[in-house]
């Protein structure tokens, strides 16, 4: 339990024992004086002076956990507002390469420099490096492993280093091997873990 929570613990017991009390000393008073309404001016300044003393202590303590209410609520916004611009500084890098490792490259070097940052990405996912921002489908992870690798594998099956100096007829097999490996982007891995990711951010 957070010294917040205690905070208004307390404040609660503190609330009902000032009533209890004030309770108590008013029946105590008509208990005492329980010969009629009291026509001494006295009487009544007395009996105003302690009812507005315990009215003042118990408005003061209501204050008091008012006050602690309304911090502890827009402490969680503000705190709230930090989690959220940084899970979408985390995010964003994340989207642009897991989108643009199954874009289709004109030469392997282009495709090689996305390969490595896409798995620089999800061994940091894997490892829960964002753990405190998102949780991550691991067996997601695995798959999206695999698919990189089949992508590779693409390349160095046709030991093509640039598409641009390709005959037409190699560079159309070589295309339709690649899409074979991303049929049906809208349920790759890839598209699938930003998804996922994106879903927690609400």
């Amino acid at each position: 339990m957070d010294s917040k929570n205690k905070s208004m613990i307390s404040i609660n017991i503190a609330i009902w024992a000032i009533v209890i009390v004030f309770v108590v000393i008013l029946g105590m008073y008509f208990y005492t004086f329980r010969n009629g309404i009291s026509n001494d001016s006295n009487d009544w300044s007395a009996f105003g002076t302690l009812v507005g003393s315990m009215g003042m202590l118990l408005f003061s303590v209501i204050n008091i956990k008012i006050w602690l209410y309304q911090t502890e609520k827009s402490n969680k916004a503000m705190n709230y507002q930090i989690k959220l611009a940084e899970m979408l500084t985390v995010i964003n890098p994340i989207q642009t390469n897991l989108l643009l490792i199954s874009k289709l490259h004109y030469n392997y070097s282009d495709f090689e420099k996305y390969k490595e940052e896409t798995l620089r990405i999800l061994q940091r996912l894997d490892f829960d490096l964002f753990g405190h921002l998102f949780n991550v489908n691991h067996d997601l992870i695995k798959i999206a492993y695999k698919s990189v690798d089949e992508l590779d594998e693409i390349w160095n099956m046709f030991r093509i280093e640039d598409l641009s100096t390709q005959k037409k007829g190699e560079t159309d097999i070589f295309n339709q091997e690649f899409k074979k490996r991303i049929i049906n982007f809208d349920n790759s891995p890839f598209l699938r873990i930003i998804k996922d990711l994106r879903s927690q951010i609400s």
